[in-house]
């Protein structure tokens, strides 16, 4: 019995503790009339791009 009523209490706690993680913002708003408005945009977009195509191996430490 006690087993049981610390798993319910667990269980209630942890569906409770998730409601503020699942309302999260939206961190960003792209769409056609806001999507790379100035040279800045361009450069932002691919460095993110290409940064995440460097890898070690990729700059000669593993071939």
């Amino acid at each position: 019995m006690k087993k049981t009523f610390i798993a319910i209490s667990v269980l209630l706690l942890a569906i409770t503790s998730c409601s503020d993680f699942l309302d999260s913002d939206i961190r960003s708003d792209f769409n056609y009339n806001n999507y790379f408005q100035t040279e800045k945009d361009l450069i932002s977009f691919a460095n993110g791009m290409f940064g995440g195509l460097i890898t070690w191996t990729w700059e000669g430490g593993g071939l």
